[in-house]
């Protein structure tokens, strides 16, 4: 399955957050999974159509553990909507995967 995945640098959930404290967490797998993700021979660009979903990297487990700043809820998902409307309409489109495996997320 072809998929693409937002850029992090782009999105608060990922810049502003603490990426220190949970990777050794059992609701760490995130960063291990987008650290694989970005290589993969399945990943295309965003925008192509051979895109089947698309990977939004925001660490979800990570504001919910209070690791991502000073910024609200309301404030992320601003920025993380933004990102996603920015995307394109052929992207839009598409489904969204989000990695949150926190029961708190």
């Amino acid at each position: 399955m072809w998929f693409a995945m937002l850029d992090t640098n782009s999105l608060t959930l990922w810049t502003e957050c603490n990426r220190t404290h949970l990777s050794n967490n059992k609701h760490g797998a995130a960063l291990w999974l987008v650290d694989r993700l970005r290589d993969h021979r399945w990943r295309v660009p965003v925008g192509d159509p051979r895109a089947e979903v698309v990977v939004v990297p925001a660490l979800i487990d990570w504001f919910n553990r209070k690791e991502c700043g000073a910024r609200g809820w309301e404030q992320h998902l601003q920025n993380l909507m933004g990102v996603v409307l920015a995307s394109g309409k052929d992207t839009q489109a598409k489904p969204h995967v989000l990695i949150a495996q926190d029961y708190r997320s």
